[in-house]
């Protein structure tokens, strides 16, 4: 941070600057011709003499009406010559945004010709000059247009979850140091559309967002950006749509023996994390873990389905079980439904083990185990 001084005969006045903003004095001091503390004097005089930031009240018999216009309820502002404008806030996800309209120039979806428009008013001048910069919620020049239009600047401010609120305030003024292009403008939207009580985030969003944040080097991802995803994840955001993934029983005690496409997200009646028990209370038996590092889906899918009893294999579990166990129930149970033997690469028994099997059952230890819980169970 740089200080400056203002002098005068009078009085010094020190003014607190950082680098940016003392170089976008020293450029405008040279387009000037002027010394510093010159061009601070002429800053202030034109501010004065033509007000930019401080807009005066609205002159006296000035009404601006509200009306509907083509993107919604609009206020109109009505020029000397009659023309009629309509100013919108039209926020743009989080970010605030103001748009300027002509309602008689439906072909180039309402833009006038602003620099035509500049000396008709001080409010109009003001929300001209407001446009061609970058402003937020919290620029007085936005808040003081509001007020001149009789507007609440705050009526279609983003809300958040109020333990969030900290980390969402911080992420729109780290989107400042960033281009519209850049990787993280974008990331930095949905971020902050995550924490927001006003709307209703999503899972689409939440992974949209996380792969953007994939695409960054470990430099560029700050703890404001984990600390916000771990604050998107507690609050188990919903889908748009119904969420699947595909589940393979195996040959068991239970009439389960065929790959079933589970899902989430299913109907309004689900549970915070989607899962409807109603439509899956038929599922037990034995299933194959999905191969992989599990996904958020599978992840919750998988817990439930253990939930209600199912017993779940890894890779290598799996094999030994057809070979075993899982031959047993395979001969037992799908042979006399006219299934093939074999299911799901399940041993096929010799003559010998059938004649075994018949007068006796062979060990099944995992149906040993589902027995002793649903006995604990009960």
């Amino acid at each position: 941070m740089t200080e400056y001084t203002l002098d005068n005969k009078s009085q010094r006045i020190p003014l607190q600057l950082d680098q940016d903003e003392l170089v976008k004095l020293d450029e405008l001091g040279a387009r000037l011709s002027t010394t510093r503390n010159q061009t601070i004097r002429l800053l202030i005089q034109r501010e004065i003499s033509v007000p930019r930031i401080a807009i005066p009240e609205p002159r006296t018999g000035e009404i601006f009406r509200v009306a509907q216009g083509a993107y919604g309820v609009t206020t109109e502002i009505r020029m000397k010559n009659g023309r009629v404008l309509h100013f919108y806030v039209a926020p743009y996800r989080n970010r605030c945004c103001i748009l300027l309209l002509d309602p008689e120039m439906t072909e180039t979806v309402g833009y006038p010709d602003y620099d035509e428009l500049y000396g008709d008013s001080d409010v109009l001048d003001a929300i001209l000059d407001l446009r061609e910069t970058k402003y937020d919620w919290d620029d007085p020049r936005y808040r003081n247009i509001c007020k001149s239009l009789n507007i609440d600047p705050d009526e279609k401010r983003p809300q958040f979850v109020k333990e969030f609120e900290w980390i969402a305030r911080g992420l729109p003024n780290r989107q400042a140091r960033f281009s519209y292009s850049s990787p993280h403008w974008e990331l930095l939207l949905d971020l902050v559309d995550l924490l927001r009580s006003d709307i209703q985030p999503t899972l689409q969003m939440l992974n949209r967002a996380k792969d953007r944040f994939d695409t960054l080097s470990a430099k560029e991802r700050p703890d404001v950006y984990k600390q916000a995803f771990i604050a998107a994840e507690s609050r188990k955001l919903p889908s748009e749509h119904r969420l699947t993934t595909d589940i393979v029983f195996l040959p068991s005690w239970t009439d389960c023996y065929w790959n079933k496409r589970v899902g989430l997200w299913e109907c309004k009646e689900c549970d915070d994390d989607g899962w409807t028990s109603g439509h899956n209370h038929d599922l037990h038996g034995v299933a194959a873990l999905p191969s992989g590092k599990l996904n958020d889906v599978q992840t919750v899918i998988v817990q439930k389905l253990k939930m209600q009893g199912v017993i779940f294999l890894n890779a290598g579990e799996v094999q030994d079980y057809l070979n075993n166990e899982g031959a047993y129930w395979a001969w037992k149970n799908l042979t006399i439904r006219k299934v093939f033997e074999g299911h799901h690469g399940a041993r096929k028994p010799t003559t010998s083990e059938k004649m075994k099997w018949r007068m006796r059952k062979p060990e099944t230890p995992l149906y040993d185990r589902w027995l002793g819980r649903q006995e604990r169970a009960a």
